[in-house]
């Protein structure tokens, strides 16, 4: 079928698509893939209503035809306002769209090709503390026990664990130990002046 023979079928639909509120809705937010396959549907059930051939009914991209049909300066006489001001919103919501993307992109860091956005890294990662963890030997807390973290914990759950077989048998129990304050194992590293930072 020629392109003559589509704008026809357009021209006969679209005033019937221009009086479907449902119809307009969907081409201004017809970025979206969801949206622009219910514009598709609308768009086939309604040439399928004027009897547009199944060449037409049948194509995989009736969006792109309808948007070469209704951005032709040939035909724009023949699309209804609202159809006009419905491509300009979904045109606009795009772009619109795009642009937070792109502020996004640069605020989070993640254009990796910008070089504003790699002397900005720099700068940050320049100004980032960088610490030594300490080696303590011997892992703190020790592997293989439920850890309070405090007296209160520790008191409520003792005898519990002690005396208690475990609902969840696939879980051994373990003996509970309670963390010492005093430890730097079980504090953050930066709490503690004897931990060296790089530089």
């Amino acid at each position: 079928m020629g392109h003559l023979d589509k704008n026809y079928y357009y021209r006969e639909v679209v005033g019937t698509l221009a009086a479907d509120d449902n119809f307009i809705r969907l081409l201004e937010v017809g970025q979206s893939c969801e949206a622009r396959t219910a514009v598709s549907n609308c768009l086939i059930a309604c040439l399928e209503s004027f009897k547009a051939p199944a060449t037409m009914t049948g194509c995989a991209d009736v969006f792109s035809d309808f948007a070469s049909f209704c951005g032709n300066p040939a035909f724009r006489d023949s699309v209804p306002s609202n159809i006009q001001g419905a491509w300009q919103a979904r045109r606009w919501n795009i772009n619109e769209a795009a642009r937070s993307r792109r502020i996004f992109t640069f605020k989070a860091g993640l254009n990796w090709k910008s070089p504003l956005q790699a002397i900005r890294r720099k700068h940050k990662l320049a100004r980032m503390p960088c610490w030594v963890a300490i080696d303590l030997g011997v892992p703190y807390p020790p592997p293989g026990h439920w850890i309070a973290e405090n007296n209160a914990i520790y008191d409520l759950w003792k005898d519990y664990l002690d005396t208690r077989k475990m609902c969840d048998t696939r879980t051994p129990s373990h003996p509970i130990h309670q963390l010492d304050p005093g430890c730097n194992g079980c504090n953050p590293l930066w709490r503690y002046p004897g931990v060296s930072r790089l530089v």
